[in-house]
């Protein structure tokens, strides 16, 4: 008994140490963030995200033959979501930390992130 409840200390220990903080407040996350990862998605994706305090995203999509800059303007929100997301373009977005920096998950397996930036 005391072997089992050991082992499971250790686990959630272990859990826990590995998984980094993730803020439960909103205002931590606004701000802008620069798109991170291969070129595949480029098109689709937004090339500059900007969280803003009122709840509104703009997104910034620039061609890369044209060079003509779109703007999008939505609406995102905290998700806890497998912990914690943020959410817009109906696409949840897992929050992580990279060198320090808050960085917004977009495809793990191609290595795609938003990194903010300011």
């Amino acid at each position: 008994m005391r072997l089992c409840l050991l082992l499971t200390c250790l686990v959630v220990v272990q859990n826990a140490a590995c998984t980094p903080g993730v803020s439960p407040s909103a205002a931590d996350y606004e701000g802008e963030y620069l798109y991170s990862g291969g070129q595949e998605n480029l098109d689709s994706l937004a090339s500059v995200v900007v969280l803003r305090r009122d709840s509104v995203i703009v997104e910034v999509h620039v061609d890369r033959i044209t060079g003509e800059v779109t703007l999008t303007r939505g609406r995102w929100y905290l998700a806890n979501v497998d912990g914690t997301s943020v959410v817009f373009d109906n696409f949840s977005h897992p929050i992580g930390q990279s060198r320090g920096k808050i960085r917004l998950g977009i495809n793990d397996d191609l290595d795609e992130y938003y990194l903010k930036v300011r």
